[in-house]
């Protein structure tokens, strides 16, 4: 492989990075995570393409585990799981059937940066603004750890 590519990151499929080299450094690749025992991917489940890792060539020695594609732009499977992990909280804190609906309907458009992220923030911010406050802290921090950071910023994070 040549030194101007990149390497082929490992990733459970909670999404915990096991090496971000893993051609490179086959010594460190595991079947399963060490972390939480989850099978591990190296390529994307929607197109096959091998999920982006470390730069050649470079110092950079932690490589951010991506949420969507590079190639297709699908979400991984641990990204997928963390938005329905914040819709499942929603409706275990209590917050009204109707507004986890219109959380789900803006989720995607904060999941990236985009230009609807900011209107769709501020939609997630009153619906769930409805709930109280105690219920409402514990849901935008839920929604804050799928949001793109242009969306923490509209959501106050």
């Amino acid at each position: 492989m040549k030194e101007d590519t990149y390497d082929t990151m490992q990733v459970c499929m909670s999404g915990h990075c096991i090496t971000s080299s893993f051609h490179d450094f086959p010594q460190f690749n595991r079947a399963f995570c060490p972390d939480c025992g989850d099978p591990t991917i190296v390529k994307c489940l929607a197109c096959g393409a091998h999920i982006k890792g470390a730069y050649r060539g470079s110092f950079v020695t932690e490589t951010p585990v991506p949420s969507f594609c590079d190639s297709c732009g699908m979400a991984h499977p641990w990204q997928v799981s963390r938005v329905a992990n914040a819709l499942e909280a929603l409706r275990l804190q209590g917050v009204d059937e109707s507004d986890v609906q219109e959380v789900e309907r803006n989720l995607p458009d904060i999941t990236r940066d985009t230009p609807r992220t900011q209107v769709a923030a501020l939609r997630i911010r009153k619906a769930i603004g409805k709930a109280g406050k105690p219920i409402y802290d514990v849901a935008i921090k839920v929604i804050g750890d799928v949001a793109a950071a242009t969306a923490k910023a509209h959501l106050g994070l």
